[in-house]
């Protein structure tokens, strides 16, 4: 039939807990119909390509490709659309892609109007930073979907209270620290726009010498369940 039954699966990261478990989402579907999983990497550290992403990357006997939240260059855009199998893309927009993912702008906004509705006035923004290989559309319509919530309600946000993460648990427990040890006063929730640094900076608090909730309120956007440890 000139079909192979494999995916190819191309990804930025493959040791971050959002992006391995993506994958393995993936790999249990295909498996559960027959289908086996290519896997292509084509992130690096600092921004530096693994690999070139090119047709003849994924010319290697796969019948679709799916490629999950990386931020392809224009040359790269160029070549998915002249490949000729089905795609998708998993996460944010790439022009003239069919994709699956969320509305992050109504995601953050909802979840800062939430913070609001239940008296919060003073609330941080702990967000993603922008990753070369990570598609940055994401962090940025976070980031303006709180804002604009924020100005809609009247309320200042404070820059003092602007943290920095990279999507991951640690960068979460660090992004914590770093704003409850700075002189008060200090916010009375926060908007975390990864589940992934919400989490680590959830098992933080015992060294930080407060608790959950009755110190800080904490709203996040999950866009997969969170890791388990």
């Amino acid at each position: 039939t000139g079909r192979t039954n494999t995916l190819g699966v191309l990804a930025p990261h493959v040791n971050r807990w959002f992006f391995s478990a993506a994958i393995e989402g993936i790999n249990q579907e295909l498996q559960d119909r027959g289908y086996n999983l290519s896997l292509f990497n084509v992130g690096g550290h600092a921004g530096k390509r693994g690999r070139p992403f090119s047709r003849a990357m994924i010319h290697q006997d796969i019948d679709a490709l799916l490629v999950v939240c990386a931020a392809l260059t224009q040359e790269e855009i160029e070549h998915l659309h002249r490949v000729d199998i089905p795609h998708i893309i998993l996460g944010d927009p790439v022009p003239g892609c069919p994709r699956v993912g969320i509305d992050d702008y109504a995601a953050a906004a909802q979840a800062t109007r939430h913070l609001i509705s239940i008296g919060h006035k003073d609330i941080a923004l702990l967000h993603g930073e922008d990753d070369p290989d990570v598609n940055r559309e994401e962090p940025r319509a976070r980031t303006l979907g709180f804002e604009d919530s924020m100005a809609k309600a009247g309320l200042h946000v404070r820059k003092d209270w602007d943290r920095f993460g990279t999507f991951t648990v640690r960068s979460g427990q660090r992004a914590l620290a770093s704003l409850w040890e700075q002189p008060d006063p200090k916010p009375t929730a926060s908007f975390w726009a990864s589940d992934a640094m919400d989490h680590g900076a959830i098992v933080a608090p015992g060294r930080l010498g407060f608790h959950w909730p009755e110190d800080l309120s904490i709203a996040a956007i999950a866009t997969l369940a969170p890791p388990s440890s």
